[in-house]
């Protein structure tokens, strides 16, 4: 179906097609027999694993105009123009978050073995913080284990979120959570731009994948989560600088926008 798709998209006679790239092969296929378009591919991750994949590309690369993404060195990996812009825009603009919040800190979003759950819930157990993680627990026994490792502070909502669930709790939160491990790095984050978003700081491990929170000063960046978190997390005076520079990030995300009609229409 993928293929039957994309020769669809490629014979409609639109002057430019951009394919979200989940599944090279079919696309690389199907501009073999037709590649009159201007083909942009929007690439998350570096792809071409396994040789039928690197043969197929070098033989359509001339056909693919661009590459959209939000990492450098994926751009850089595909070896063609390529602009470098989030996952997505705010529609939004206007949202600037509640000024309550319920919450000191939340984890949300896919549970998987690429966040560091143990690691933040040794840390804030049993401290006057509260914490929330959310999100759908598959394996129930990894959520006890969890749980017998919690104090009462910290509440588990193990249930697939709403979208007004979602932003609620992210709305109700001082700061968001991605306590992602090493093997995340050059990967992108919707829960992270959700928090920009919705003009919340974040508390991200120092990687290439957050080097935006560094660069604009949107959060907390750690090397290893420890009890300093905490004492940065109640510091006032850096959470209101946190919060300008968010206005300021939002400022530059419409910059961005400009850049990718831009490059498209170049």
């Amino acid at each position: 179906h993928e293929f039957i798709n994309a020769c669809v998209a490629l014979k409609s006679g639109c002057d430019i097609i951009v394919f979200q790239n989940l599944n090279e092969t079919p696309i690389y296929l199907a501009l073999l027999l037709f590649h009159k378009s201007q083909v942009y591919m929007i690439q998350y991750q570096k792809g071409l694993t396994g040789s039928v994949k690197k043969i197929l590309y070098g033989l359509v690369k001339k056909h693919i105009r661009g590459v959209i993404t939000p990492s450098e060195a994926v751009g850089e990996f595909y070896q063609r123009s390529y602009v470098v812009v989030p996952d997505y825009f705010p529609m939004n603009k206007e949202h600037k978050g509640n000024q309550k919040t319920k919450y000191d800190a939340l984890i949300i979003g896919t549970i998987n073995s690429w966040k560091d759950y143990e690691s933040v819930i040794r840390v804030f157990s049993g401290t006057d913080l509260t914490l929330v993680i959310a999100g759908k627990f598959n394996e129930k026994k990894y959520l006890e284990i969890l749980r017998k490792g919690a104090k009462e502070n910290i509440t588990f909502i193990d249930k697939y979120l709403t979208d007004d669930e979602y932003i609620s709790l992210i709305d109700e939160s001082r700061f968001i959570i991605l306590p992602y491990k090493s093997q995340y790095e050059e990967k992108s984050s919707g829960v992270l731009l959700e928090a920009l978003y919705n003009n919340r700081p974040v508390i991200v491990p120092d990687m290439k994948s957050f080097k935006m929170v560094k660069e604009f000063n949107l959060g907390i960046v750690y090397k290893k989560f420890d009890t300093e978190i905490l004492d940065q997390l109640k510091d006032e005076k850096a959470y209101q600088q946190y919060k300008e520079a968010l206005s300021n990030f939002m400022e530059k995300q419409e910059e961005s926008k400009g850049r990718l009609l831009n490059f498209i229409g170049e």
